[in-house]
């Protein structure tokens, strides 16, 4: 349940997102239809992974390219493409991988600032559905997919082919990740390396002066904000591999810290987590371990640093962040009993380094500066890449004049 709650306000927020982000006074550009066909190899990321002798995946992309002439963001990015992409997926072994269906809204950024024989970026988020998943007796040899409903990740790099006024071909390639967030083990994640071929066709023709006219000013003025949010978790007790049909508890999450926004549209957030596991203080508290016993609820919390980069587009922000883990005395623990792995120098990683990726849906147009702004957000933690738990955030951010 927890875990079809997450998916759901996080799907929710990108496909809002994607209509709010644009300037609703000044709702301009260029509509597309863009069907995509990829090609590739599923990365096999434990020694008994399932046998995949290639993926083949269908898209049909709808977006719309943003000419929108008075938007900061826009200029900065020289007339990017935000959409959603509907997509279906072989992995060459439908009894045990199965197939996978997904929806993800998307951000295409133009790295040249041109519209002919340009370089593109494609970051993606959203969610994924798989045909075939991990079950005890029925599909014991899948431990890649431990539910039927996982995020979806995208990163593709693209180089334009062939530019009409209605119509865009491009070649590219890039990197495909499907994970539940550990809400349900096991969870190794879906990886895949893909190349791929799309074509946009444009319900009107693009006019070209929007990128051989542009000399709007961009406002390099720096704003300086305070942010808190705080956030409710969940996962599983385990490492990728299991135990499998645990319970799921929460991880409950309170953040402070400043952010600097740039150029009107990227903020620099950094500041201090404090967490609290739920399931590290009912192992404490039921085991009677000795060392954590005096203290459980100080030895289930987690203390971190935290350092990010979110790019807001309207109503919509998309976030990156990196941190250091300041205190976290079960992890250790947690990792020797349930990590496949024993390597030292990989605890040691995997217990510094923590990242975070989502998104966050604002109640007022960031575009416009607020005062003050709430956001919902939608985030997978993980410990230096492997998963850790799934987050529903509550945030409030205030500029500071």
């Amino acid at each position: 349940m927890y875990t079809k709650i997450h998916y759901f306000i996080a799907l929710s927020l990108f496909l809002v997102g994607t209509v709010a982000g644009q300037d609703v006074k000044n709702n301009k550009g260029y509509f597309f239809l863009e069907p995509e066909l990829m090609f590739g190899t599923v990365v096999a990321n434990y020694s008994e992974f399932p046998e995949s002798d290639s993926r083949k995946s269908f898209s049909l992309n709808i977006g719309r390219l943003k000419a929108i002439p008075n938007l900061q963001w826009t200029h900065y990015y020289s007339y990017p493409t935000t959409g959603i992409g509907f997509s279906y997926s072989d992995f060459s072994n439908r009894e045990v991988l199965g197939s996978e269906i997904s929806i993800i809204p998307y951000l295409l950024i133009n790295l040249s600032k041109k519209r002919f024989r340009s370089w593109y970026l494609k970051f993606g988020l959203g969610a994924s559905h798989f045909t075939k998943y991990y079950h005890g007796t029925e599909n014991p040899t899948n431990e890649v997919i431990g539910s039927k409903f996982t995020w979806a990740f995208q990163a593709f790099l693209y180089r334009s082919l062939f530019v009409t006024e209605k119509m865009h071909v491009k070649l590219g390639a890039g990197y495909w990740h499907s994970s539940n967030g550990h809400t349900t083990l096991p969870n190794f994640g879906m990886n895949s390396m893909m190349v791929t071929l799309a074509t946009q066709f444009f319900t009107q023709p693009v006019n070209r002066r929007f990128y051989e006219d542009n000399h709007f000013q961009i406002d390099k003025t720096k704003h300086f904000f305070l942010n808190f949010r705080t956030g409710l978790g969940v996962h599983e007790l385990g490492g990728a591999r299991g135990p499998t049909e645990g319970p799921k508890k929460n991880v409950y999450t309170i953040a402070f810290g400043g952010a600097m926004l740039l150029k009107n549209h990227f903020r620099i957030n950094t500041g201090f987590a404090y967490r609290f596991y739920q399931h590290y203080y009912d192992q404490i508290t039921d085991n009677n371990f000795s060392e954590f016993s005096d203290h459980p609820v100080w030895n289930a919390s987690n203390i971190g640093f935290y350092l990010g980069v979110e790019w807001l587009i309207g109503h919509v922000g998309m976030e990156v962040a990196g941190g250091l883990n300041i205190y976290k005395p079960f992890f250790e623990k947690h990792f020797r009993e349930f990590d496949v792995s024993e390597n030292d120098t990989e605890y040691w990683l995997k217990r510094l380094f923590s990242t975070r990726m989502g998104l966050n849906f604002y109640l007022f147009n960031t575009n416009k500066l607020p005062e003050n702004n709430v956001y919902i957000g939608a985030h997978i933690n993980a410990n230096f890449g492997q998963a850790d738990f799934s987050e529903i955030s509550l945030g409030f951010v205030r500029m500071i004049k």
